[in-house]
């Protein structure tokens, strides 16, 4: 009782990333203002509608697929390379500068390890069998969520990959090992999902059409309590945004200056499927 423990502390890293101003304009002239249409009665009607798609769009392939010049501040996985964190290297026509966020997927191929305690980046190829599953599913779930569940997103090659698993015969050719996959639900935040079972926890298997071409066969899971959505301003719809020389038309456009906030990045995963 004569004396205290040696204290013991954790020396944190502290990391960078950026909000990114996204701009969906629309415009019609004030003749198709007044028109009236075959088709779709609102020319203007018809656009909004698009354009707020396009900019949703936009939007979430910059946090999947963005990288951010000037890096973060963390070294990259290969230990090479000091990633400085640097406020520069793009500029606009006007000398400003151009901030773009870091995108989810992006960070963990270019901070992610694909080997080791801390692995987060994982292949899945035809010899891919039952104890490589139970592996690295162990590794997905070393972190504990809060909710007990984590959110998968899947391209539809890899929803084919898992749905192929637990179908009709429920056997992968190479090792005869089966998944448990559930029927199609939606939660409360408008998702479509299946619930894989594996043996260290439950993923949520989400359809993501933004995962396509070259990451049509990614399944990408993250950690909720690792990861916030950071606004500088809202979306908003800004109206009649062009007024100079008599403008004879309408000019509006969808605006954000949002991005996402990432921690922990081990506590994220990726999978890539080539099998």
């Amino acid at each position: 009782g004569s004396s205290a423990p040696e204290a013991w502390a954790d020396e944190l890293s502290v990391v960078w990333n950026s909000c990114q101003i996204f701009k969906t304009p629309l415009q019609i002239t004030g003749t198709l203002l007044q028109a009236s249409l075959r088709g779709e009665s609102s020319e203007l009607a018809r656009l909004r509608l698009q354009k707020s798609q396009e900019h949703k769009m936009q939007k979430e392939r910059a946090f999947l697929f963005g990288t951010r010049v000037g890096g973060t501040g963390l070294d990259l996985q290969d230990g090479s390379t000091s990633d400085s964190f640097a406020d520069g290297g793009r500029t606009d026509a006007n000398s400003n500068l151009i901030r773009s966020t870091y995108g989810i997927v992006s960070a963990i191929e270019d901070y992610g390890a694909s080997s080791g305690t801390y692995q987060n980046i994982f292949t899945v190829d035809s010899s891919y069998g039952y104890s490589n599953f139970v592996d690295d599913m162990e590794k997905v779930f070393q972190y504990v969520p809060e909710v007990g569940v984590k959110r998968a997103f899947c391209g539809a090659g890899a929803m084919g990959y898992w749905s192929k698993l637990a179908g009709v015969s429920g056997m992968a050719g190479n090792s005869g090992w089966t998944v448990n996959l559930s029927d199609m639900k939606r939660d409360t935040l408008g998702f479509n999902y299946k619930i894989l079972e594996t043996p260290h926890g439950i993923l949520q298997l989400i359809p993501t059409p933004a995962l396509r071409g070259p990451y049509n066969k990614y399944m990408l899971i993250v950690d909720d309590s690792n990861m916030f959505h950071a606004q500088y301003r809202s979306q908003m719809y800004q109206t009649n945004i062009k007024t100079d020389n008599a403008f004879d038309g309408v000019k509006d456009q969808y605006f954000s200056d949002e991005g996402i906030g990432i921690s922990l990045i081990e506590s994220h995963n990726l999978f890539k499927i080539t099998a």
